[in-house]
């Protein structure tokens, strides 16, 4: 997912990463529920909204 300065996705371990669009260079990881994150993070105006295989439902924001 493009998202602003950033290219976002989630992994099996149920971490987001955030790579710089440009450089690729890792900026950020966030933790969820420890379970596989399934299908695309959904950007829903300024929240991140991600899924995990466990039925977890996150939202994050930018502060």
């Amino acid at each position: 997912l493009a998202m602003g300065p950033f290219v976002v996705f989630g992994d099996f371990e149920g971490y987001l990463h955030f790579l710089d669009a440009a450089s690729g260079e890792p900026q950020l990881r966030l933790a969820t529920d420890g379970s596989q994150v399934v299908g695309v993070p959904l950007l829903a105006g300024s929240t991140l909204l991600v899924v995990t295989r466990d039925g977890g439902l996150f939202a994050f924001r930018q502060n």
